[in-house]
């Protein structure tokens, strides 16, 4: 079974939990389009607090749920990693986050670029797993 995700990792943020427009909103706003033309089963957000206090109070990916949320994606179609602190952890927390979510086995999960992913773009990806290992 194949499982289609945008996956928006968390850029720049500046105080006090405001997400970037340099990179960190383009790459919202272009995964919010993505998202509304259909075909995509969930949206992943991930990127967790990763800076000083000064700066951020709250994982990233949570105020980017929010967002998402304010602008129309349904809650329950918000998958969210909230610890990642480099690119390294936002693809090992994210297959955990899709694992405790969707109960796809960890082995059986593997990640396919659809698209170049530019600096701003979101990772438009397909999460195949077997569901309860069937």
């Amino acid at each position: 079974m194949e499982i289609r995700i945008v996956m928006v990792p968390l850029g720049s943020v500046e105080p006090v939990n405001k997400l970037s427009e340099k990179d960190t909103m383009i790459r919202m706003k272009e995964a919010l389009k993505v998202w509304q033309e259909g075909g995509w089963d969930y949206l992943l957000v991930t990127g967790g607090a990763f800076t000083s206090k000064r700066i951020m109070t709250i994982p990233g990916a949570r105020v980017m749920e929010e967002w998402f949320i304010a602008n129309g994606v349904p809650a329950d179609r918000i998958i969210v990693d909230d610890r990642s602190r480099d690119t390294y952890q936002n693809v090992e927390f994210s297959i955990e986050a899709i694992n405790n979510r969707l109960g796809i086995p960890l082995e059986q999960v593997s990640i396919t670029r659809r698209h170049p992913v530019a600096t701003c773009d979101p990772i438009l990806a397909d999460f195949q797993g077997l569901w309860g290992g069937n």
